[in-house]
């Protein structure tokens, strides 16, 4: 977030790709609450709306840090707003959710 302080002091002004990359950061540490402010920034702060890049690292953010049931939010947010969700990112949402479960590794139906 401080790289995205210094384009803005420096007259810059982000785009939606660079929230993207932003974004994806926070995926692939599981920081929950950094994906929550990339959405507010984008919102709040430059005024667009996020993409389906945006939230599919979003999701996947949240499946990394077990939150399944925020993941699951995202997806009808997503969907809501007229986007289009990919095969990964459904996939995303059920292992989340499977996770959760605690079916994931063969707990369930059928496991010896």
């Amino acid at each position: 977030f401080d790289l995205l302080g210094r384009l803005r002091d420096d007259g810059l002004r982000p785009t939606i790709v660079t929230y993207g990359s932003l974004m994806t950061a926070c995926e692939r540490v599981g920081d929950i609450e950094g994906a929550s402010r990339v959405f507010r920034a984008i919102r709040a702060e430059d005024g667009m709306d996020a993409n389906e890049i945006v939230y599919g690292a979003a999701i996947s953010c949240c499946r990394k840090a077990g939150e399944a049931e925020r993941a699951l939010l995202l997806l009808r947010r997503m969907i809501g707003e007229g986007l289009s969700p990919n095969t990964a990112t459904f996939n995303t949402v059920v292992a989340a959710l499977a996770e959760a479960c605690g079916t994931e590794g063969g707990g369930g139906a059928g496991a010896a």
